[in-house]
């Protein structure tokens, strides 16, 4: 399979981790991202968490692999590093809280990222 429509997959998996804190309120990923970039929360001083600033920076790196003709590998593990930053912390917490919703979420990017993994260090 193509690698840049892995990568894209990659992508749009990672938007769909799910979060659940105190007083019952949940969100996605693509959510909470989408108000930090266009929303409410739009603000220069929410970027500056590690947490928020890894995976966006992964985010982009994918995209700019998607986008070039022939990019360099270096460029998908640094953008898989990045994303998965976040999601092993969600994947910790929904095997430390038996969070099934959380664990269910996050699949679907592990699944995408070792595939990508994969194809990325199979010999051309």
């Amino acid at each position: 399979m193509n690698r840049k429509l892995i990568n894209g997959l990659v992508i749009l998996s990672s938007l769909l981790g799910y979060l659940e804190w105190g007083g019952g309120q949940t969100a996605m990923l693509g959510a909470l991202e989408y108000d930090l970039l266009l929303g409410s929360l739009r603000k220069a001083e929410n970027f500056f968490h590690p947490m928020i600033i890894l995976p966006l920076i992964g985010q982009v790196l994918l995209l700019v692999t998607i986008l070039m003709k022939k990019a360099p590998r270096i460029l998908t593990f640094l953008g898989l590093a990045c994303l998965s930053v976040i999601m092993i912390m969600l994947l910790l917490i929904s095997v430390l809280d038996f969070n099934w919703k959380i664990l269910a979420s996050v699949a679907p990017f592990f699944g995408f990222a070792i595939w990508s993994l994969r194809l990325h260090l199979a010999r051309d």
